[in-house]
Parts: C-alpha cells; sequence; structure tokens
C-alpha cells in the first residue's frame, strides 16, 4: 500500500484547490462558493495520511531522521511556493497597494515569507499578506514537525488521544466564531483555530493509513469511491447555513473527510484515472499561485474582469490548469529530484 498512487485522492484534492482559487479570486466569478475554506481541512487529512504512507516506516526503521524528514518536506513544497512568492512580490510591487508590513518594507516581508514565517502583527494581521494560503502550509510544516519527533510515541492510543485533543479546541474555537473558516490570522481564536485544523486533519490521516486494513470492511460498505468523491464536494459548494454552519463544517471535518478519505484510497481503477491524476497534479501549483497570478491579471484588466465575470473565471482556471499540470511535470518535478539527489543524502541517513 506503500507504493500504491490513489487517483480519487489525487482527483479530490484538485477540485479542493479549484474551490480555493474562486474564493481568493472573487472578481473573476460574482458569486461565492461559501464553504470553500474547508478544502484545507480536506487538505490536512490528505497530507496525514500520504506522508504516513511514504515515511511511516523509513522514520519507523530509523532509515530517515527527524530532520532528513523535514528537508524531504521542505523540498517537496519549496519549489512552487518560491515561485508563487516572486509572482506574490511582483503583483505588490504593480498595484497601488500598500507595502503589507515592517514600516512599509516589501523586502523585508518577502524575506520573512521565503523562510516559511509569519510576518508580525501589521495592520491587517494577516499571517502570510503576501500570499494568503502560504497559512495552511505553515501549520502543515509545523504539524508535520511533530509527527517527526513524536513518530515513536504515536502509537494508536496517542493519535486518537491527539485527535481528541485537537477536535475539542477545534470545536471549542469553532462554536466560538460560528465557523471553521479562521487560521490565517495572528487572534488568539485563529492561531488556536489553525492549530487544531492542522493537527487533527494531518493526525486523523496518519491513524486512517495505519488503521487501513482493520477498517477495509468499513471502507468497503462506504459505498463507491465517486460517492465520496461527490459527497466531499457537495459540502464544499454548500451554502451559508447560518448558526448550523459550526455544525456543519465539524460534522464534515470530523466524520465525512476521514470516511470519504478511507473510501477514497480504495484502488478503484476508473475511465478517469487520467483526469483524476491531472487533478492532483494540478493541484499545488494551483492552490500557491492562483492568488498572485490573480492579482496581476486583475491589474491588467482592472475593468474587463468583472464585467466578464464569471467567463473570466472560466477563463483563468482553463488557462492556469494546464500551465500548473506543465509546471508540475517540467519544472517543480525535475527541480525536487535534482534538490534531493543533493542535499538528502547524507541527510536521510544521519540519527536524530
Amino acid at each position: 500500500m506503500a507504493n500504491a498512487r490513489y487517483v480519487f485522492l489525487d482527483g479530490i484534492r484538485g477540485v479542493a484547490a479549484l474551490l480555493v482559487l474562486t474564493r481568493h479570486t472573487d472578481a473573476f466569478w460574482n458569486f461565492e462558493i461559501y464553504r470553500a475554506y474547508l478544502a484545507v481541512d480536506l487538505f490536512f487529512v490528505l497530507s496525514g495520511f500520504v506522508i504516513a504512507s511514504a515515511y511511516d516506516r523509513r522514520l519507523r526503521d530509523g532509515v530517515l531522521s527527524v530532520g532528513g524528514f523535514m528537508l524531504v518536506r521542505l523540498i517537496r513544497l519549496y519549489p512552487m511556493f518560491l515561485l508563487s512568492l516572486v509572482l506574490a512580490v511582483f503583483a505588490w510591487s504593480a498595484s497601488d497597494k500598500p507595502a503589507p508590513m515592517f514600516g512599509g518594507s516589501l523586502w523585508l516581508a518577502a524575506t520573512m515569507t521565503a523562510l516559511f514565517l509569519p510576518t508580525p502583527p501589521h495592520r491587517d494581521a494577516i499571517l502570510f499578506p503576501l500570499n494568503g494560503p502560504y497559512w495552511s502550509l505553515f501549520f502543515e510544516l509545523v504539524a508535520n514537525l511533530g509527527y517527526a519527533l513524536f513518530h515513536r510515541v504515536l502509537s494508536t492510543r496517542v493519535l486518537l488521544g491527539v485527535l481528541l485533543v485537537s477536535a475539542a479546541v477545534m470545536a471549542r474555537m469553532a462554536l466560538r466564531m460560528g465557523t471553521l473558516d479562521a487560521g490565517f490570522s495572528f487572534t488568539e481564536t485563529s492561531l488556536l483555530l489553525g492549530v487544531s485544523r492542522a493537527v487533527f486533519g494531518i493526525a486523523f490521516g496518519v491513524l486512517l493509513f495505519r488503521s487501513a486494513g482493520a477498517l477495509s470492511k468499513i471502507a468497503r460498505h462506504a459505498g463507491s469511491p465517486w460517492l465520496a468523491f461527490a459527497a466531499v464536494s457537495a459540502v464544499m459548494l454548500s451554502p451559508d447555513m447560518g448558526r448550523l454552519n459550526a455544525i456543519v463544517d465539524l460534522a464534515a471535518v470530523c466524520m465525512l473527510f476521514p470516511l470519504a478519505v478511507l473510501s477514497m484510497s480504495r484502488d478503484a481503477a476508473t475511465r478517469f484515472d487520467r483526469t483524476l491524476l491531472a487533478l492532483g497534479a494540478a493541484s499545488y501549483p494551483i492552490y500557491v499561485l492562483h492568488a498572485p497570478l490573480g492579482e496581476l491579471v486583475l491589474h491588467l484588466l482592472p475593468g474587463a474582469i468583472p464585467a466578464f465575470a464569471p467567463y473570466s473565471g472560466i477563463t483563468f482556471i482553463s488557462l492556469l490548469m494546464p500551465l500548473a499540470v506543465l509546471l508540475e511535470r517540467r519544472v517543480d518535478i525535475p527541480l525536487r529530484r535534482w534538490l534531493s539527489s543533493r542535499l538528502t543524502r547524507r541527510s536521510t541517513l544521519q540519527s536524530t
């Protein structure tokens, strides 16, 4: 199972990335997909599942050190992250927006971001104002570090304890705010919600991978992977439900998403494999590139974009999707292989 390619998980990750795109390029659409923010929670569960699949045994056997694991994770994220940061700095420079922080120093802010560090509080109190979606990558890396550091004690019982505690914090913050749509700003509630969302999702993903064999009967009775795919998509597309929003969000994250990931992790070949894999390949480039690219396009065509919405949004996606696949295959993968061959050879063999 460790070498499996989960085509349905790839596909739903791509759909989730596209929904996040619509949330951050609202001028292109003239409508809002309200619950698209739950895509981040889905990403966390998927990340935990895939990371456990790839690294659980290597960490357990001592083949991979904590430092080696974190280096591998940074190499996985950094090439597209750096490209998106360059575009974000260019977009800020081209726009008439004030520099976001540090007394007006855009370059100092860019330096902090390049180190995967949030910018200290400023006028809009966003963790990563140059490119908002970076906040989830930051919390994912924090959770990844915890997973690697405490891997040897993360038994099933301990993972269940982590899930209970993080779920309790997440539920308390969500009920206080009336939503799970937080984690990207410097307020105490938002930071607690961001950490708990990441820890809960990644821990649940790890537990699902480790328990996949024991839960195989549940997965078989959960129905077709397409049913799980449709259910997750439907929840993320669901409208604002007022006072019920926090309950809907928590039910989706704590119950639907884990069951759906378990169902979609089954080896079920389909005629749409190539499409699902393409969606997965495009997902990360889309996630980190859509906001700065959208800002640049909006700067170049400030009147045309809202005037032709939602067709401008459809055009944006139709151009970004093949670009993202091309970047993943021709730039991201070759760069990661090159970096891995030079940076991980010694670190993966070092002891913690």
